[in-house]
């Protein structure tokens, strides 16, 4: 399931007026509006980032997107050469986020992957070669949301969109 929240620009208020703001996910805010845009200012500039675990973003290498024919549901797999979080144990100092986290301008978007999948090779069989992670989405605003933030990361990570085959 796709979720997500959009950051709003909120226009200056009293502390008083702050008080009485309720956000999802039990986020707080400071006392003072200044401080408030001051944020918004700050996350408009981000780069896109993915993390499965908070704090420790990671690169996608690649992107593959398909269609169901039949019921339209569209699946997108990332493909991860490496991990951040599993190297040098960073994973063990930082909350696994329990979902896929993609963080660009309009907000954050939190979903979970269908399925995860490690590749390891090497003369061993211990050598991390790729990970493979699998999202499923069906809403078409979903969809749109989820395109944006991709268009977002690939000019932020000099990656090209292509059709199969397209060189």
């Amino acid at each position: 399931m796709l979720s997500y929240w959009r950051a709003i620009a909120l226009p200056s208020v009293s502390a008083g007026q702050l008080a009485n703001v309720r956000l999802p996910n039990a986020v707080s805010l400071p006392q003072r509006a200044d401080v408030v845009e001051l944020v918004w200012f700050v996350m408009a500039a981000e780069t896109p980032t993915v993390e499965f675990f908070d704090g420790i973003p990671e690169a996608i290498s690649d992107v593959r997107l398909r269609r169901d024919k039949t019921t339209g549901t569209r699946s997108v797999l990332l493909l991860f050469e490496r991990m951040e979080a599993i190297e040098q144990f960073k994973s063990f100092r930082s909350r696994f986020s329990k979902a896929l986290k993609l963080t660009d301008s309009e907000g954050v978007i939190t979903i979970e992957p269908t399925g995860v999948k490690f590749i390891f090779g090497g003369p061993e069989g211990d050598d991390l070669r790729q990970v493979e992670c699998t999202l499923m989405i069906d809403r078409e605003d979903y969809w749109e949301r989820f395109m944006r933030f991709m268009h977002r990361y690939a000019e932020a990570n000099g990656m090209a969109y292509g059709e199969p085959g397209d060189q």
